[in-house]
Parts: structure tokens; C-alpha cells; sequence
């Protein structure tokens, strides 16, 4: 009987994981649909292990993506990135909870990496909002990207941020 509860439990996590998986797709896809954008993601931070001075590698890795159709899915080429790849952006996301590009060109005097890592996958604008967890810590962020600058709405993105973030948040949170 012990055996049977513990695989009952087990099926039950899975159940809940699957279904939280499922709503933070219908979450992201309806955010693809409001803002036009070439692909929308969920990045989660998480720790990649320790140097030899004990100092946190700080990384982070794709969860989520949706993307338009004819756009190559980038999810599995996104774990396990060293949170310096995107050192403006994650800085810009961690002290004001937001980050507007809405042209990558704009980054060549800030952040050189930065900037070619969003000019070799030809990402024109990128649009980041912090995902916080209970504790209101920084845990990851929410990404909207365009191959079209000229497709950016920023209102739409500002208004599919404000009406989604809460929801991804209490998701992330179960």
C-alpha cells in the first residue's frame, strides 16, 4: 500500500506539472497573438554549480517558447547561458523590472555581446519584464522578440505584459 500512495503521488505531481505546463503555453501563445511578435519566452534563472572560490555561476535557461510559424525554435540552444551573455538586459531586468530594445543597434556602445548575439539571430527588438517569485525575488523574465522592428507596438507589449505577468507568476509559484 505504501508503494501504491507513492506512485499515486508521483502521478499526481506529474498531472499538476503537465496542466501548469499547458497554461503557461495558452499564456505565452496568447501573448504571441496580442503583440505580433516573432517569438515570446519564459527564461528561468537557476544556479549552473560553483567556481573554485566558491563563487555562483549565475545562469539561465529557456523553459517556455512560442513562436511564429517559419521561425526556427531557439529553446534548446537557451539552457544553461551564463547570465553575462545578456549582461545589460538581465542587469536592466533585475534593478528596474524591465527592458525595452526597441532597436538592437542601440546596444553597440552598451553591450557588444549583447548586441551580436541579437544581430546573428536576427532580432531586431526585444522586450523583457522580471518574473518574480513569493519572496518578490528576480527568478527570471518573461521575452517578447521581433524580427520586424516595424511590427512593434510598444502598447500592445506593455499591455500583454501588465495582463499576463501575475498570471505566470502564481504558475511559477505552485
Amino acid at each position: 500500500i505504501f508503494l501504491y500512495n507513492k506512485k499515486d503521488a508521483f502521478a499526481s505531481l506529474i498531472l499538476k506539472l503537465t496542466k501548469q505546463l499547458y497554461q503557461l503555453y495558452c499564456i505565452l501563445q496568447q501573448m504571441l497573438l496580442d503583440t505580433g511578435a516573432s517569438r515570446v519566452s519564459l527564461i528561468q534563472y537557476h544556479n549552473g554549480g560553483h567556481s573554485v572560490n566558491k563563487q555562483s555561476f549565475l545562469k539561465m535557461s529557456m523553459s517556455n517558447e512560442v513562436i511564429q510559424v517559419g521561425m526556427k525554435p531557439f529553446i534548446s540552444e537557451f539552457k544553461d547561458q551564463f547570465r553575462s551573455v545578456l549582461a545589460f538586459y538581465t542587469k536592466e531586468l533585475n534593478e528596474r523590472g524591465y527592458c525595452y530594445i526597441e532597436n538592437f543597434e542601440t546596444l553597440f556602445n552598451i553591450d557588444n555581446s549583447m548586441y551580436e548575439f541579437l544581430k546573428c539571430r536576427n532580432i531586431q527588438s526585444k522586450f523583457g519584464i522580471a518574473v518574480h517569485n513569493k519572496d518578490h525575488l528576480v527568478v527570471g523574465f518573461i521575452d517578447v522578440e521581433f524580427l520586424d522592428k516595424e511590427k512593434v507596438n510598444l502598447g500592445l507589449v506593455k499591455k500583454s505584459f501588465n495582463e499576463n505577468k501575475s498570471a505566470i507568476e502564481t504558475l511559477l509559484s505552485l
